[in-house]
C-alpha cells in the first residue's frame, strides 16, 4: 500500500511540475518562433491557478497568439482559429491587472488594435462567405475591442446588425441598429432598415417610433426616412395620416411620377375622385407612358359613366335622359382614350382588355367590341 500511495503522489508532483513549467516552456518556444508548441503550453499555463492570476502570463499568452496572427499577414497560415481573438482577450486581461509602464500599455494598446482591425476583417470575410456565425463572433469581440479601447464602433454596429439578420437573431438587429441611430451613423438607412425589421414583425408602433426618431436626428427633410414613414401608413391601411408625408416627399422630388400616382390611388380610396384625377393627370404629364395611371384614370372616369346609369330617370324619352346619356358617353369616351393608351403599352393585359370590351359594347363600337372579345378568348 505505501508503494501505490508513494507512486500516487509522485504522479501528483509531476502534473504541479508540469503545470509549474507549462508557462516557462511556453517562452522558450516562443523566442525560438514555434508558435504552435508555445500554444500548446500557455494553454496550458492558464489552467494553473497561480498562473493564470499573474500578469505576465497573459502578457506572454497575447503575444503568442498574436505572433500567430503576424505569420498569417506574412503569409504562414498556423491553422489557428480566431488567433487575434485569443491575442486579445489575453491582452486586455493583463491591462485588468493595471500596468504601471506607460510604454508597454501603450504597444499593447497598439497591438489590441491591431486584432481590432483584423476581427472586423475577419467578420466581413465570414460574412461573404455565408459563415453568420463565425462572422457575429468576431464583430462583437471586435465592438468589445472598441469599447475596451475607448475607441469609435459605428461601423462594427453597422455590420453587427446586418449580420445578426442574417442569423434572425431580433434582440441583436435592434440592439445594433438601435445603436446605429442613436449616434447618427448611417442614420437613414439603419432606421429604414430597423423600421421594416419591426413592420414585419407587425410591431407598427416601434416601426413609427424608429422613423419619427430618424427624422427628428436628421433635422432637414430626408427623402428615403419620408417615403418609408408614408409606406407605413400605406400598408397598415391608414390614408389619410399618409398625406402630409406625401406633401413632404413631393416637395423633395416635384417631377415623380409615381408619387403622384400613389397619392392618386391614395385619394381615390379616400373618396376625393376629383383631387385623384388631377394626381392621375400629373402623373401623366411627367410620363405618358405610365400604365398604371392610364388604366386608373381610365377606370374613373369609367366608373362616373356607371354613375350617370344609376341615376338614370326612369322616361327614356325624356329631355333629360338624353342629356344623362350625352354625358354619361363622354365619360365613357374619355375613359376609352385611357384605357386604349394602357392597351398599347401593355397589349395582353386581361384587366384593360375586359374594360375595353364593356366600353366597346356601352359605345356602340362592335368591330372593335368583336375584336378584343376574339382577342379575350
Amino acid at each position: 500500500m505505501r508503494t501505490s500511495l508513494a507512486f500516487l503522489f509522485s504522479i501528483v508532483l509531476l502534473n504541479i511540475s508540469a503545470q509549474k513549467a507549462s508557462k516557462a516552456q511556453a517562452s522558450i518556444y516562443y523566442e525560438q518562433q514555434d508558435y504552435l508548441k508555445a500554444k500548446e503550453y500557455i494553454d496550458q499555463a492558464i489552467l494553473n491557478e497561480k498562473d493564470k492570476a499573474k500578469q505576465s502570463t497573459w502578457y506572454l499568452r497575447g503575444d503568442i497568439y498574436n505572433a500567430i496572427v503576424t505569420s498569417r499577414l506574412g503569409g504562414k497560415d498556423l491553422g489557428v482559429v480566431n488567433p487575434e481573438v485569443e491575442a486579445f482577450q489575453a491582452y486586455k486581461k493583463a491591462l485588468d491587472f493595471g500596468e504601471k509602464s506607460e510604454t508597454r500599455m501603450n504597444n499593447t494598446k497598439r497591438k489590441m488594435v491591431m486584432c481590432k482591425d483584423i476581427m472586423m476583417q475577419e467578420a466581413v470575410f465570414f460574412y461573404n462567405e455565408g459563415k453568420f456565425e463565425e462572422s457575429l463572433y468576431s464583430i462583437q469581440n471586435s465592438i468589445d475591442a472598441c469599447h475596451y479601447l475607448k475607441s469609435d464602433s459605428t461601423l462594427e454596429s453597422y455590420t453587427a446588425a446586418m449580420i445578426a439578420n442574417k442569423l434572425e437573431r431580433d434582440d441583436l438587429v435592434e440592439k445594433y441598429y438601435e445603436d446605429c441611430i442613436d449616434r447618427k451613423y448611417e442614420l437613414v438607412n439603419s432606421a429604414e432598415m430597423l423600421s421594416m425589421h419591426y413592420s414585419m414583425k407587425n410591431d407598427y408602433t416601434n416601426a413609427h417610433r424608429v422613423l419619427d426618431k430618424a427624422i427628428k436626428k436628421h433635422r432637414t427633410p430626408d427623402f428615403t426616412l419620408t417615403s418609408s414613414k408614408l409606406n407605413l401608413y400605406l400598408s397598415e391601411g391608414k390614408y389619410a395620416e399618409s398625406l402630409p408625408y406625401f406633401e413632404t416627399a413631393l416637395s423633395l422630388q416635384p417631377d415623380n411620377y409615381i408619387l403622384y400616382f400613389a397619392r392618386g390611388s391614395v385619394l381615390e380610396q379616400l373618396g376625393k375622385p376629383a383631387q385623384a384625377e388631377a394626381d392621375y393627370l400629373k402623373s401623366l404629364e411627367l410620363k405618358p407612358d405610365n400604365f398604371d395611371a392610364n388604366y386608373n384614370l381610365g377606370a374613373l372616369y369609367f366608373n362616373r359613366g356607371v354613375e350617370f346609369n344609376s341615376n338614370a330617370p326612369e322616361d327614356f324619352t325624356s329631355e333629360e335622359y338624353e342629356k344623362m346619356i350625352l354625358k354619361r358617353d363622354a365619360e365613357f369616351k374619355k375613359a376609352l382614350g385611357y384605357f386604349e393608351k394602357a392597351q398599347s403599352i401593355e397589349p395582353d393585359d386581361r384587366g384593360v382588355l375586359m374594360a375595353l370590351k364593356n366600353l366597346y359594347g356601352q359605345l356602340n363600337m362592335m368591330d372593335e367590341y368583336m375584336g378584343v372579345k376574339k382577342k379575350l378568348e
